[in-house]
């Protein structure tokens, strides 16, 4: 029995890191691959809502005019972003136990990791650990 909860704990730990760097990949590579992300969100609408080709169409279109602006919006937002949440990030950990502070900062950093923007145009893309975009933080 005991031999079995093992076999278990650890196929859960391997198969649960496992997923964490694909989920990290995959973020990566549409950090890097804007364009690709605006199709994929695309097709993910089309099977959601179960769109006829024409709605397809022009969801696609306007997806096509949007994104950019869009992008370039998160990108001039995000300084501000990341300097507001710093100060949210010092202010709770002040108030928290130690055991606390470390659960905090791996919520913060979920947070920087999900709002990283991608890079200008141009430049290669760095996840929230400053490593290029291509290659998962804590990957390979």
């Amino acid at each position: 029995m005991l031999l079995m909860l093992i076999v278990f704990v650890s196929g859960l730990a391997v198969g649960s890191g496992l997923t964490f760097l694909y989920v990290e990949y995959r973020r990566s590579y549409y950090l890097a691959h804007p364009e690709e992300a605006r199709k994929r969100f695309t097709a993910r609408l089309k099977r959601t809502l179960h769109l006829t080709d024409p709605q397809a169409r022009q969801v696609q279109a306007i997806m096509d005019e949007r994104w950019p602006k869009f992008q370039e919006t998160r990108r001039q937002m995000y300084p501000a972003f990341r300097d507001h949440l710093d100060v949210i990030h010092a202010e709770v950990a002040a108030v928290l136990r130690e055991d606390q502070r470390a659960t905090w900062d791996e919520y913060i950093e979920t947070i920087r990791r999900l709002w990283n923007p991608p890079p200008p145009t141009g430049a290669p893309a760095t996840g929230a650990t400053g490593q290029p975009a291509s290659v998962p933080s804590g990957g390979p």
